[in-house]
């Protein structure tokens, strides 16, 4: 097994009896430009199945704190692999740690396949950008889309683009085009401008009757009783700033001969008044809260 990195230099020339000075010269140029460089690159040939060799890379850093890609090299070639799931070996076959007794400064990369290969080894310290495609994996990329690190095949990927339909009262999901309820309190802020019909919540009442004791909260209470009929609000708080309720007198007799009276919940009041009673004829009123305990009449 060869290993040719920044500390060893392969020439017969530097290793004859006269040029061993010359190369201790060389080496430690060599070693000082390698320390000052922000990669490193091993060349580790004829590693056996199961076999380690350990290569320094001198960062003085935790492993944690570099990236370490690995290649197969074809000798005949020259021709660098960079290792995947999909590749031989695997990637997963390499296996590479901080080296026992120098984890600072040296890795051990074990051959976990079961061939005799030959490896490149590039060791960057603190990567933070992609610093080539080699990673990479564009196929199927369109505009703005983001890319995602995938570990089984230790590439970088177009992130899978997620689908949303139409949101419906109990699905969230998008505004679309075509006819849709939402569910849940909304807050706009600004100026809400509707270029077509409004609609609101229509309830027709005949009997005592308590706000939003339906299914839906209560908007626009018509009533069409046959006697006293009374309503009671739910509290002003609850209600929220700004609750409005419409009730409309659309009795056979009238408000007049079969009065309608609202009663506020608990120490609540309407307009300051612990009740407050409707007794004119197809009579409608608008009730707004204050958010707090009281009742306003528009």
């Amino acid at each position: 097994m060869t290993i040719v990195s920044r500390l060893e230099l392969d020439h017969p020339v530097l290793g004859t009896a006269g040029g061993s000075g010359l190369h201790a010269s060389i080496e430690a140029i060599y070693i000082k430009l390698g320390n000052n460089m922000a990669d490193r690159f091993f060349y580790v040939k004829d590693l056996n199945a199961a076999a380690s060799a350990d290569c320094d890379h001198n960062y003085n850093t935790a492993i944690g704190n570099l990236r370490i890609d690995i290649y197969s090299w074809n000798e005949s070639t020259g021709e660098l692999t960079f290792l995947t799931e999909s590749t031989t070996p695997k990637r997963s076959e390499i296996a590479v740690i901080a080296k026992v007794g120098d984890t600072l400064k040296q890795i051990t990369v074990t051959n976990n396949s079961s061939a005799q290969v030959d490896l490149g080894i590039v060791t960057l310290h603190d990567p933070i950008e992609i610093n080539e495609l080699i990673d990479v994996d564009t196929t199927g990329v369109t505009n703005g889309q983001v890319l995602t690190y995938e570990t089984s095949t230790l590439t970088w990927k177009p992130a899978t683009k997620a689908t949303y339909s139409d949101a419906t009262k109990t699905v969230a999901g998008l505004m679309g085009i075509g006819n849709q309820e939402f569910s849940g309190d909304k807050d706009f802020f600004g100026i809400i401008s509707i270029k077509d019909a409004f609609k609101v919540n229509r309830k027709e009442i005949t009997s005592a009757y308590t706000v939003d004791s339906g299914t839906q909260k209560d908007n626009y209470l018509v009533c069409k009783h046959t006697a006293a009929l009374a309503i009671a609000l739910i509290s002003a708080a609850t209600a929220g700033i700004g609750r409005q309720i419409i009730i409309k007198d659309m009795s056979a007799s009238g408000a007049f001969v079969y009065n309608i009276t609202l009663t506020p919940n608990g120490s609540d009041t309407i307009e300051g008044t612990n009740s407050y009673i409707l007794m004119f004829d197809k009579i409608s009123i608008t009730l707004i809260s204050d958010g707090v305990s009281n009742w306003e009449v528009n």
